[in-house]
């Protein structure tokens, strides 16, 4: 998985920077800032895992280079559409049902609550600008939340296909 170091710093640099701006328009840009940032961690993370768990498997090139188009034609990060899909082809969906039942289901829980709504968030913010009236943003105390959710779930999910005999 991607470090959470620089993820982090990012966000706590851009809480700070919209607690300076909050209430104005720049607040508002650092929030959805905020979400972008996020989610780009979060993408790039689950590729991450993804490729790992092949590289670690996988011998034969052309295996490895199917799972690298599968995971560069993969846009998204929501769990079931994006990620769980990628780790059907990867490990097999007898093997995905054996992990989705011995991994922490509360932080399973927590994890798909938190990248639904960021999908949603992201997709509302992607698909729009800020105009003159003031849009609703969560603040990016509620994305750093999020984040950790989605950390400690992709953590787990990790840690566990790491341990399984594929």
């Amino acid at each position: 998985m991607v470090k959470k170091t620089q993820i982090q710093n990012n966000l706590n640099q851009i809480e700070k920077l919209h607690q300076k701006y909050i209430g104005g328009r720049r607040g508002l840009y650092f929030s959805k800032l905020a979400i972008i940032e996020a989610c780009g961690w979060i993408e790039e993370s689950m590729d991450n895992i993804a490729q790992g768990c092949a590289k670690k498997h996988l011998k034969e090139t052309k295996n490895l280079k199917f799972v690298e188009g599968l995971i560069k034609h993969t846009y998204g990060f929501h769990y079931e559409d994006n990620f769980r899909d990628m780790l059907i082809q990867i490990i097999g969906i007898i093997k995905l049902e054996i992990l989705e039942q011995i991994i922490d289901q509360y932080k399973f829980t927590q994890m798909r609550s938190s990248l639904g709504v960021l999908k949603q968030r992201r997709d509302e913010l992607a698909h729009t600008y800020i105009k003159g009236t003031t849009p609703t943003i969560d603040a990016p105390s509620l994305t750093k939340n999020r984040f950790l959710n989605v950390y400690e779930g992709l953590r787990d999910i990790e840690s566990h296909i790491n341990k399984m005999n594929i």
